[in-house]
């Protein structure tokens, strides 16, 4: 299966402008770690967070990955493959 960059999300998302206020014009969104309750199981457990390979990923995703299937393409056949993908 090729990836389609423009769908790879958690599709509960794609419901969420539905439940923003009317005229919202701002939305962001961070990498916070929801919990660290299992992380406690080590004895020198320090409440904080290291993350390896973000760099590699974004480079892939955010540049290789959108270039090859979203900003090089026509206009026409990504909206045709996202409403395909989202009406289903």
């Amino acid at each position: 299966m090729k990836l389609f960059a423009p769908t790879m999300t958690d599709f509960y998302k794609t419901g969420h402008i539905f439940q923003e206020p009317k005229n919202t014009t701002f939305v962001y969104s961070n990498l916070t770690p929801r919990s660290d309750r299992w992380a406690t199981v080590l004895p020198d457990f320090d409440h904080k967070v290291v993350n390896f390979g973000a760099l590699g990923v974004a480079k892939w995703l955010l540049r290789d990955l959108w270039n090859e299937t979203f900003f090089t393409q026509p206009k026409e056949e990504v909206l045709r493959k996202y409403k395909k993908r989202m009406d289903n």
